[in-house]
């Protein structure tokens, strides 16, 4: 409150100032014959206790004058006030007049033809960006997005040919390592980072943070992103493949159609991620977490899934075929419909899974861990007992389900109908405890 009280009073113009000084003035008159009047007769009185003349004058001329002195202070006060208050406004109008010459400037030399020039533009915007985030910010990194998405040069070069050139990667660099402060006011603006259809092949993208960073349609095949910070990212049909993934970080994010064959995805994080129709065909998983995730249609053929954490996720109609998934935890996963043919599930933990209509054949199933895992769904009847939906059962042999140890106190649930495919027999559950417990000893 004080604040604001004091910058109204700075701001009033001249004509309220000098109605301001009039107004004190007559107070202080009138305040000053109100105390002469009070103390008239210790005005008159000189030092032997006889009034005189020349005494009453000099004490009425000592008021006088310190009531003028008073009032002349305060102008004082005021006049200087107000002098610094311009002159800190000059400052400050000098001062942002030199930032925008510097954006300007460092905006200018990102058209050079020159190399060099456009690096020294790109360094010094992103000093800019630094020293001042609450004014540059996100005017630079507006800027940088759309240089990277349309570069200089090479517009002959196919993209998929086309290496990233020096420029680029500054920026890019400039970008994932923007300041926290600068983060903070992206994310109390809403503000995304908007990099569709970049064409980043083959990029150095390490350790960086892109979060919430809108990346569809964009080609990272063969890009260096290990440890790279794409939480909450929009990556719709983004080109990731055979790129390097250790230990990114793409949580919360949007990966629909998202190519991800034959990239390197070691202990990636993809928890709560959606990868519907996503292509991971021939991918290194292992230890990677995909808890939560939704992996409905999408295609993990071929991979290399050791230890991999799919606990909870939905894996519908996900294709498994042939995929290294030893070890892995695919506790209370959705596997409605999934193709895991041929893959290899040994010591996988289903434990809680629904494999409804999930194609099991030829799947190594040695120690996996099935408690309480659903099999199928019996047919659902009308009360005559005519069948309304027929039932649907995962497609594994009696050998298979053999392989499998589980909980004595959790079995798997085998509906009524489960049968054999080789041999035709109703699939039966055999205990699988000595097995138990030896896993346990």
């Amino acid at each position: 409150m004080k604040t604001f009280v004091e910058n109204a009073w700075r701001k009033r113009p001249s004509s309220q100032y000098l109605i301001i000084f009039i107004l004190l003035g007559i107070v202080l008159v009138v305040a000053g014959g109100f105390a002469v009047w009070l103390q008239w007769e210790w005005l008159r009185s000189s030092e032997d206790g006889k009034a005189s003349n020349g005494d009453t004058l000099r004490n009425v001329g000592f008021i006088v004058a310190g009531v003028v002195a008073l009032g002349f202070a305060f102008w004082r006060a005021q006049v200087a006030e107000r002098q610094a208050d311009a002159a800190q406004e000059q400052t400050a109008t000098a001062q942002q007049s030199l930032l925008n010459e510097r954006y300007q400037r460092g905006a200018g030399m990102l058209g050079s033809p020159v190399l060099s020039v456009r690096l020294g533009g790109i360094y010094a915007l992103q000093r800019l960006a630094e020293e001042y985030p609450g004014q540059y910010h996100l005017q630079v990194m507006r800027l940088f997005c759309t240089f990277v998405r349309n570069p200089l040069g090479e517009d002959d070069i196919p993209f998929d040919l086309r290496e990233v050139p020096a420029d680029v990667q500054a920026v890019i660099t400039a970008i994932g390592e923007r300041s926290s402060a600068g983060q903070l006011i992206e994310s109390k603006t809403e503000f995304t980072l908007d990099l569709r259809r970049v064409r980043l092949k083959s990029a150095d993208m390490r350790e960086l943070a892109f979060t919430g960073a809108n990346l569809q349609y964009a080609y990272l095949s063969g890009a260096d992103l290990v440890r790279i910070e794409l939480s909450g990212a929009y990556l719709l049909k983004t080109n990731l493949s055979s790129a390097v993934l250790v230990r990114a970080n793409f949580s919360n994010a949007r990966l629909t159609e998202a190519d991800f064959s034959h990239a390197r995805l070691t202990r990636a994080n993809f928890s709560n991620a959606r990868l519907a129709k996503a292509n991971l065909s021939g991918a290194l998983l292992a230890r990677a977490n995909f808890s939560r995730a939704d992996l409905t249609e999408a295609d993990l053929s071929g991979d290399r899934s050791v230890y991999a954490n799919f606990s909870n996720a939905a894996a519908i109609r996900t294709n498994l075929c042939g995929s290294d998934l030893s070890g892995g935890d695919f506790s209370g996963a959705l596997l409605w419909d999934a193709n895991l043919s041929d893959a290899n599930l040994a010591n996988a933990n289903l434990s809680g899974a629904d494999l409804t209509d999930a194609n099991l054949s030829g799947a190594d199933l040695e120690g996996a861990i099935v408690s309480g895992a659903v099999l199928g769904t019996e047919p659902i009847r009308t009360a005559t007992g005519e069948i309304v939906r027929p039932g649907r059962y995962a497609r594994l042999s009696q050998l298979q389900l053999d392989q499998t140890v589980a909980d004595p106190d959790n079995p798997p649930i085998i509906p009524n109908g489960s049968f054999d495919p080789e041999t035709g027999d109703p699939l039966v559950w055999r205990g699988g405890l000595v097995n138990l417990q030896s896993e346990k000893s």
